[in-house]
């Protein structure tokens, strides 16, 4: 005699649900930026494809975005110059002054 089916039947399992948005993929790192058209009436009109964040956010007040979007714009110079600076010194022999003596 065949086994009966299981009640409710079994459903295979399945992966977490994709991202609302592009730009929400980075909301758990802390490093999206939330998008400003979400809470508008019509709504976001880019959807998934969206480069900023769907998900609820804290701060969501046009200046604290403004905000966060100056920070992270100031960040990301800061870190690029720090870089161009690193690779200036190493191509300049490590950074030491040709007349320096090094004991």
């Amino acid at each position: 005699e065949p086994e009966p089916e299981p009640w409710p039947p079994t459903m295979p399992p399945r992966g977490p649900p994709p991202p609302p948005s592009e730009g929400s993929v980075w909301h758990l790192s802390g490093e999206c930026t939330p998008c400003k058209f979400l809470r508008h009436r019509r709504g976001c009109t880019a959807g998934i494809g969206c480069r900023f964040c769907h998900y609820p956010h804290l701060e969501l007040t046009s200046t604290a975005l403004q905000r966060v979007s100056r920070d992270r714009a100031a960040q990301q110079r800061r870190s690029a110059a720090s870089a161009r600076a690193a690779a200036g010194q190493a191509a300049k022999g490590g950074g030491l002054d040709s007349d320096t003596d090094v004991r």
